[in-house]
């Protein structure tokens, strides 16, 4: 009996020994960022809690935290040059620590204002300062080469850490994401870590709103019918209501029918 016992005990012992700590449970394992995230949180970057809040905006004082752990700055709380970051914080050592390293600065009155929001342009500048990424040239349709961002953007580019949105923009002015900067960190640290990151999907853009007639020259590719289908089997089947073929950027448009990769699918 003491024997059948015994053996229960170490069953459940190993059972539970080996059955994962259930982590985020607003991050499903089809969420385009679960990836990123269990990364992150496997590497000791992000701590497991219940929920991630992947829609959340980021602050500078969560921004400063993760890029710290990613580089293994000290943790241990210290003063700070922030007359609002003080010792009791328990993240002041990580921020004090990527001050000394350049990595964050603070404002002319000599706060570092931990709570305030993190645009997509402040995070490049961020990463950019903590991480040796190669040179970049790669401009979007707003962040050309005069931009106060357009440095940091580029290299992040270059590192194939962003590609930007499907429309051509980076949107440097727009705040972060949790889910965001979990992404472009990952990136990050896979990338100077030799791990070939797998390119990142543009991020979308709003649909435009669907046309009420017809748009553009028949003949031009670019010709749209409201209501038409958007998918076809081949161009025999798009030809009937697209004669010359379409354009890339047409809602019809499959680069399965673009066989000589023009940009233009099933032209005649």
């Amino acid at each position: 009996m003491k024997k059948i016992f015994s053996l229960a005990v170490i069953c459940l012992i190993s059972f539970t020994l080996v059955t994962p700590t259930f982590a985020f449970n607003d991050v499903p394992k089809t969420h385009s960022n679960y990836e990123d995230i269990m990364y992150l949180l496997n590497n000791g970057i992000i701590e497991d809690s219940a929920a991630f809040g992947v829609k959340e905006i980021v602050t500078r004082e969560e921004v400063a935290i993760m890029i710290a752990k990613a580089k293994g700055l000290n943790s241990t709380p210290v003063d700070t040059d922030f007359s609002d970051v003080k010792k009791t914080n328990k993240n002041s050592g990580y921020i004090q620590a990527a001050k000394d390293l350049g990595i964050i600065n603070g404002y002319e009155d000599g706060t570092f204002r931990p709570n305030a929001k993190v645009t997509r342009g402040h995070m490049a500048a961020f990463i950019s300062r903590a991480f040796d990424l190669p040179t970049g040239t790669k401009t979007f349709k707003d962040v050309p080469v005069n931009h106060t961002a357009y440095v940091a953007v580029s290299e992040l580019a270059a590192a194939n850490i962003t590609t930007g949105y499907e429309d051509g923009t980076f949107k440097p002015q727009n705040n972060l994401t949790r889910a965001h900067i979990v992404a472009f960190l990952a990136r990050t640290v896979k990338y100077t870590k030799g791990i070939a990151p797998i390119s990142p999907t543009p991020a979308p853009t709003k649909p435009a709103p669907a046309p009420t007639k017809p748009t553009g020259d028949i003949n031009s590719g670019t010709y749209v019918i409201p209501g038409a289908p958007t998918g076809f089997k081949n161009c025999t089947a798009l030809r009937e209501y697209y004669p010359s073929g379409v354009q890339k950027g047409h809602p019809a448009y499959d680069t399965k029918h673009d066989r000589d990769k023009d940009n233009w699918a099933c032209e005649k």
